[in-house]
């Protein structure tokens, strides 16, 4: 069993996102873009990262940086020194990912 399914803080392993982690990245901002508009009155598609053009361009010339349990848990994504994105599993929530990619 993982510590992420243990349910108590994740070992530190922030390093550089590289392409093998894009299928986990794009299944984390699924996701996390399914739970932000779970609420909204209206349907709303999420286009999968790797079809959204604009968004996965916007990634692509980002400096990415992922944390890591087992697997890919979170991600952040800096351009030009500011926030771009930070995005983190469900079931890693509260436990510290987000702080730690700040």
């Amino acid at each position: 069993m993982s510590e992420l399914d243990a349910g108590g803080p994740l070992p530190m392993r922030v390093r550089q996102f590289n392409e093998a982690d894009l299928a986990e990245v794009g299944r984390i901002y699924a996701n996390a873009k399914r739970d932000e508009l779970a609420y909204e009155a209206q349907v709303i598609e999420i286009i999968p990262l790797e079809e959204d053009a604009v968004i996965l361009a916007a990634f692509r010339e980002s400096d990415v940086i992922v944390y890591e349990d087992d697997r890919v848990v979170g991600f952040a994504a800096m351009f030009d020194g500011q926030l771009r994105a930070l995005f983190v599993h469900g079931e890693a929530r509260g436990r510290g990912v987000g702080h730690a990619l700040l």
